[in-house]
Parts: C-alpha cells; sequence; structure tokens
C-alpha cells in the first residue's frame, strides 16, 4: 500500500488552459507549447515565450522549464518540485539524469523514481491534469 495518505504526491495541480488553437498556455499566456507530432517514442512540440516575461525571458532562471505541465504548475503554485517526482517522470520516459556521478543516473530513477516516489508514496508517472481528454 502506498503512503500517500502522507501528503507526498503533489497538491493544487493547475491544468494548463487549452486555446482553440489547441496551445497550452502557462503562466496567463506567458509560455505557450503547441503539440506537432508524436509517435509512442517520440514527440514534438513547439514552443513560444513572451519576451519581458519573469517566467519565459530569464534564461535558465525562467520558471517555465519543462516538463512543461508539473514544473510549471507547482511554480504558479509556489511550491518546489519534488526531487523523487521528478526522478519518477524521468524513469517514466527512460531519460536518464546524467549529472549523477559513477553512472547512478539509472539507479537513481528506479530506486528514488519508481520505488520510492512511485510506490512507497504513491506518486504517478503522469497526472490527468496534463493529459488530452
Amino acid at each position: 500500500m502506498a503512503l500517500s495518505f502522507l501528503g507526498f504526491a503533489p497538491k493544487n495541480l493547475t491544468r494548463p488552459q487549452i486555446t482553440e488553437d489547441g496551445a497550452w498556455n502557462f503562466f496567463g499566456g506567458d509560455f505557450k507549447t503547441y503539440f506537432i507530432s508524436g509517435d509512442k517514442d517520440h514527440y514534438t512540440s513547439r514552443q513560444i515565450f513572451k519576451a519581458g516575461s519573469p517566467h519565459t525571458g530569464a534564461g535558465r532562471g525562467s520558471t517555465a522549464t519543462p516538463p512543461y505541465g508539473y514544473l510549471s504548475s507547482v511554480t504558479m503554485a509556489k511550491q518546489q518540485p519534488n526531487p523523487a517526482q521528478m526522478l519518477l517522470f524521468m524513469d517514466s520516459a527512460d531519460v536518464i539524469l546524467v549529472d549523477i556521478p559513477l553512472g547512478l543516473g539509472g539507479w537513481a530513477n528506479l530506486i528514488i523514481g519508481r520505488w520510492i516516489g512511485g510506490y512507497l508514496l504513491g506518486m504517478k508517472a503522469s497526472y490527468k491534469e496534463f493529459t488530452e481528454e
């Protein structure tokens, strides 16, 4: 049984506004992303960043960073992203964080992300707030 009742799962996730043209709008429209193409192994999108916005115009200091839905949502809720959640996302996407020394990125995804975050704490690899309905 997962320990999600302890409050480790993200709260107050905000689904981005989706406009008629299919753009997902974050931060009041300062950041927009459009689906271009994709299949089960690849995804291509186009992003538009509003110039001068604190969310998109500050380079690496910007708050609109991938994975757009989760990180942007917790940022808008004035929360910090959960490292176990981020490693779970990476594990589910087969992405290994190369900054972890000695090639331990895959193990970090597995142990911290999947086992601790997913199985023990009840975090999910995807959230309905960020999927097409």
